[in-house]
């Protein structure tokens, strides 16, 4: 029988645990992302359903397809910056539509080329009343990177609804965004609608298998080291 340090073994031991527990982490992790993205494609693929006057569970609506009638204010058209369709550079036109029940809400009404970023938007938006149909969103979250938003200049980096509906002095504003769809829309692109894209990331799956194999490598590596250990003597200590 061989000897076995005491110190290396019990630091073994614990690293396996670690690696194994992170694992099964991201296992468990990699069952609740397939879940999400299922249910998210089941929103997405309803039937556009109207707008309701108030949203009290915004999680239950986000990725939900719905329609509305209202007026677009041109006057208070907000610039969201650093947005790109087919690879070209641009912006995106976020607006106020006051629906005719008096419930407003912010739409993304699209991309816009970059040199038409301050273009007057009452040139390209209809006066009257549109029916828009689209996908709820909730409020962005910025990046690491991510520039603080220019409230002054008019220049948005992330989608921060709060601060967006008191710039463009929306009172009561609904608490999610309107991801104006690619359906016909009421005015010659731009801005293009886009719609949403859904990008969520589901690598759990490589990181699973890269904490199992650490975790074999380093079994591995321990009955290595285990072998090269002296055997003891029979009937006594060495």
């Amino acid at each position: 029988m061989r000897r076995l340090p005491l110190v290396p073994t019990l630091l073994t031991t614990l690293m396996l645990i670690v690696l194994l527990g992170l694992g099964v982490w991201q296992v468990e992790r990699r069952v609740w992302k397939n879940q999400l993205i299922a249910e998210i494609e089941e929103r997405m693929a309803e039937e556009p359903m109207a707008l309701p006057m108030a949203i009290d569970d915004p999680e239950h609506w986000e990725f939900r397809r719905v329609t509305l009638t209202g007026v677009i204010d041109r006057s208070r058209v907000l610039v969201l910056a650093n947005r790109t369709l087919e690879g070209q550079s641009g912006v995106h036109w976020i607006a106020p539509v006051v629906q005719q029940n008096g419930a407003t809400i912010l739409a993304d009404l699209g991309w816009v080329p970059f040199e038409m970023a301050d273009a007057d938007p009452r040139e390209h938006l209809p006066v009257d009343e549109v029916t828009l149909t689209g996908t709820l969103r909730l409020p962005g979250e910025p990046g690491w990177f991510t520039p603080d938003n220019d409230v002054a200049g008019n220049r948005w980096f992330w989608t921060d609804l709060a601060a967006m509906a008191e710039a463009a002095e929306v009172r009561q504003p609904m608490q999610m965004l309107l991801a104006v769809g690619g359906e016909s829309v009421p005015w010659a692109p731009p801005p293009q609608p886009v719609g949403t894209v859904v990008d969520v990331p589901n690598n759990h799956l490589q990181y699973a298998v890269t904490w199992f194999a650490l975790a074999g490598v380093l079994a591995v590596i321990y009955t290595l080291f285990a072998m090269r250990q002296p055997r003891r003597r029979r009937g006594g200590s060495v």
